[in-house]
């Protein structure tokens, strides 16, 4: 897959995401001292966020070059969604019901 470029915003309505290739939903609390930790194979970065619930959509693009983007737009929630693929791409084969049993690292 090579290189990913990748974008965080902090939104307070829906995003329009319809040109994307892959888009996944899944709801997170925050706790209260409002950090949390977005992490990637080769980078964490911490985030400061009110505390409560939120739902954060992961959205990838191609780009022209031929390299993929991906976008995290964090959305505050008045109650928990659950986790969900809006829009699958070839890559992106679900069978079932997406399982929320993650730990804090």
């Amino acid at each position: 897959m090579g290189e990913i470029l990748v974008h965080v915003d902090h939104v307070t309505k829906d995003v329009d995401m319809t040109n994307a290739e892959r888009v996944i939903l899944v709801p997170f609390s925050v706790p209260s001292d409002g950090m949390i930790e977005v992490a990637t194979i080769i980078r964490t970065v911490a985030l400061q966020f009110k505390p409560g619930e939120y739902e954060l959509s992961i959205a990838h693009w191609r780009l022209a070059n031929d390299k993929m983007s991906t976008i995290l737009h964090f959305r505050p929630v008045d109650s928990q969604t659950h986790a969900r693929i809006v829009r699958a791409d070839s890559a992106l084969a679900p069978f079932g019901e997406l399982v929320m049993s993650a730990e804090p690292a």
